[in-house]
């Protein structure tokens, strides 16, 4: 019982009952929604949908807590770096093997052609965004000596490569660059400069969901020549299903999956032979949370989330938080990472780990 109430009065527990908190909310008005809105039908499995992601969500947030205060914040970091390296070493041997050794295959497909074998795994969804999310870790924190930082730093980087995902290369790219300006610049700014970003951050998720509702997105994307892997397709058979507008209340936490599970064939997207999921959390957070829910949900992780980082741990570690999810923020624009559990465990294992007592 000690160590229980040990941990429950860690001022680390309390940021994760914060996460936790945010997503009961999210729980608790999808099935007011559900119940109550007008013109919303609810499909069969809905509601055990939006309750099996929240407790996909809390699990993987408390689990990422037991394993920093298990092991201490160096082990755990490093443990999980050696988890998803392993993890990928594992799909290259796969990658080789499934081409029968031709390299010239693996070759292609970083060079972005059309290629058939298994080195498809080489893309690997959920570990690419967790090399990103190392990178930026190990360049924000001296949690290792600087030889073994360096050699974790070249591998992520290497393995980001293999991987071949643009968006989170750009988003990468953007946020390291956008750190180490801060940090040349910005950093005697930074007590006032957090809640400014985080505003920012809130006002351009509203301006990308009008740009998709608007027509302009695809309009940009077409004129520019971009291949959106027919996500374009997918965006504009949930049209029909939401407004731009504060009256929007919503369709519920699972809308857009279930919807997807049953209509995935009549979308026409080819070569699907299964479900899938929207490829846009922005999207998918507004359609199912509605105008107003939508910016309560991002004032919770933007706004009061740090505001209690910062009150527990300091404004360094308020900043390495808006950072990391920052990069989440852009990968949101064309993915669908919020459901990927590796990278969720991982981005939590390393947040935990960043938290720097006051």
């Amino acid at each position: 019982r000690k160590n229980i109430k040990e941990i429950i009065l860690k001022k680390e527990f309390k940021i994760v009952s914060m996460f936790i908190l945010t997503e009961l909310c999210v729980v608790i008005y999808s099935y007011l929604v559900m119940l109550f809105a007008s013109n919303n039908y609810i499909m069969e499995g809905s509601f055990s949908r939006t309750l099996s992601i929240f407790v996909y969500l809390t699990i993987t947030i408390i689990e990422a807590f037991c394993v920093v205060d298990y092991f201490g914040r160096k082990s755990a970091v490093r443990l999980t770096l050696l988890g998803i390296i392993g993890n990928y070493l594992l799909s290259i041997i796969i990658s080789i093997v499934g081409c029968d050794f031709d390299l010239s295959i693996i070759i292609n497909y970083l060079l972005g052609k059309n290629v058939k074998g298994n080195n498809i795994v080489l893309e690997a969804h959920e570990l690419a965004p967790c090399f990103a999310c190392g990178i930026i870790f190990l360049l924000m924190n001296n949690t290792f000596q600087k030889e073994e930082k360096n050699i974790f730093l070249v591998v992520l980087t290497i393995f980001i490569i293999l991987c071949g995902k643009r968006i989170i290369i750009f988003s990468l790219i953007l946020i390291v660059l956008f750190y180490f300006i801060f940090v040349k610049f910005l950093f005697y700014f930074r007590i006032k400069i957090f809640p400014i970003l985080s505003y920012i951050e809130i006002l351009l998720s509203y301006f990308y969901v009008y740009l998709i509702k608007s027509g302009m997105f695809f309009r940009v994307i077409y004129s520019l020549g971009i291949n959106t892997m027919q996500r374009d397709t997918l965006y504009k058979a949930m049209n029909y299903y939401y407004d731009f507008s504060p009256t929007f209340l919503g369709k519920g936490s699972g809308f857009t999956s279930k919807w997807l599970d049953n209509n995935w064939m009549n979308i026409n997207i080819y070569g699907a032979t299964s479900a899938l999921g929207l490829h846009n959390d922005f999207l998918r957070h507004y359609i199912e949370l509605g105008f107003f829910g939508f910016l309560a949900y991002l004032v919770s992780l933007l706004l009061i989330i740090p505001y209690k980082i910062k009150q527990y741990f300091g404004i360094k570690s308020t900043i390495k938080y808006i950072f990391l999810f920052a990069f989440q923020l852009i990968c949101w624009t064309v993915d669908q990472i919020t459901v990927y559990y590796i990278f969720q465990f991982f981005f939590f294992v390393i947040l935990f780990s960043s938290l720097e007592r006051n």
